[in-house]
């Protein structure tokens, strides 16, 4: 039993070095191209704005006094480690194009994305996705959409036997 626990152990060990589908370098260069066309750079960096957002809100609801020092500090903390790992994001976002897209489909993506209606479509997601947002939300409520999921929830759960 022993021995196969080690056999097993070595298996593993063997099966996570080796790289799963490792993307050609001709592919990465393609994928590094598409994500310089679709401002990667950029988006890393709301990431990070919006993680600092994030942060300094939750700091100030539990300590309301947080003088301004305090939070440019804490505020440049959270968006350096961010930035830091932007490096690590983009080789995973990497393996995810890889993953989805073929070569030839990032090539296009990249003519895309490069192209004036591309730019357009990168500069106005942020926006167009918190419109999008806001108007679910809107129908949800004229709906009452959560108040029939939760009646909805609640007889299934009935019928089975709980309350």
């Amino acid at each position: 039993m022993r021995f196969l626990t080690i056999l097993m152990c070595v298996f593993l060990a063997i099966a996570v070095s080796q790289p799963a589908n490792a993307i050609t370098a001709a592919k990465e260069k393609d994928i590094q191209e598409l994500f310089k066309a679709m401002g990667m750079t950029s988006m890393v960096k709301e990431i990070a704005d919006m993680s600092v957002s994030f942060v300094i809100n939750l700091e100030k609801k539990s300590h309301p006094d947080m003088s301004k020092q305090l939070e440019q500090e804490i505020s440049k903390a959270v968006y350096d480690i961010t930035m830091a790992t932007s490096g690590d994001f983009e080789n995973t976002a990497a393996t995810v194009y890889d993953k989805y897209y073929t070569q030839e489909e990032i090539k296009q993506l990249t003519v895309f994305f490069s192209s004036p209606i591309g730019q357009k479509y990168s500069s106005v997601l942020k926006p167009m996705m918190q419109d999008l947002g806001a108007a679910a939300e809107t129908v949800s409520k004229k709906n009452q959409t959560g108040v029939k999921q939760a009646k909805a929830v609640e007889e299934i759960l009935k019928k089975y036997g709980y309350k």
